[in-house]
């Protein structure tokens, strides 16, 4: 015949079988398998009722016309806990840099109150190793300031920051651009969807048009840092 089984769970102790402590319900003719979850935090023994009803679901109290019912004690052991994920690994950033810094080159960077100097370093520094700068989640007073060793040019600055930490400046990351022979002062603004922590922020100058995020330019100079977003 086709049987109907129910199974109960007293998962709460507390002597009775309430509706969300009907841990399956299923019906077949034969030999019946399922798998069912323990909720989460339930350990100890615990009442377990299984009954078998022909024509319809049983309850969980009271006698029914036809089948059959058990009762056992089950010992239910808090689970494994799941691995830890491992860490990321280290995000990877796109290379960029002046192939000549002979003639401009990146003197300093100053955010809000806290300017980075570090003159010509040959058309690309990483400074990610030291102290990051740090911005506030609205508008930061951004200063860059050319060095030249001859006469002024034109440069254009581009800056961009990693505002979802996932290792590509996007264009959408470009929070400011400009163009001055001397310094250059503007506002850069952290949206209020940029993710928390530290992250990179590329400073980049280039002669003759505006700098790309990513890859090699003729004149000019790339700077890159490490930006802590609160």
């Amino acid at each position: 015949y086709n049987e109907y089984w129910s199974i109960w769970i007293d998962f709460d102790n507390n002597s009775d079988f309430s509706v969300d402590e009907l841990f399956y319900s299923g019906s077949s003719s034969g030999t019946i398998s399922a798998v069912a979850a323990i909720p989460a935090g339930v350990s100890g023994t615990a009442r377990m009722r299984v009954a078998m009803k022909y024509g319809g679901q049983a309850s969980s109290c009271g006698a029914f016309t036809y089948g059959e019912v058990e009762d056992y004690t089950v010992n239910i052991t808090a689970g494994a806990e799941p691995p830890e994920e491992p860490p990321p690994g280290p995000v990877s950033y796109c290379t960029s840099s002046g192939n000549s810094s002979s003639y401009e080159w990146i003197k300093s960077v100053k955010l809000n109150d806290y300017t980075y100097t570090s003159n010509n370093n040959s058309g690309y520094a990483d400074h990610t190793g030291g102290a990051p700068l740090n911005a506030s989640r609205s508008q930061n007073t951004i200063t860059l300031t050319p060095g030249f060793n001859y006469s002024s040019y034109q440069e254009h600055w581009s800056v961009w920051v990693d505002l979802d930490h996932d290792g590509v400046l996007a264009p959408a990351e470009l929070l400011y651009n400009g163009v001055s022979s001397s310094a250059l002062s503007g506002s850069l603004v952290i949206p209020g969807t940029a993710l928390s922590g530290s992250t990179r922020m590329r400073v980049s100058m280039k002669y003759g048009g505006a700098p790309p995020a990513c890859g090699a330019f003729a004149f000019g100079e790339v700077e890159d840092f490490t930006l802590a977003i609160p």
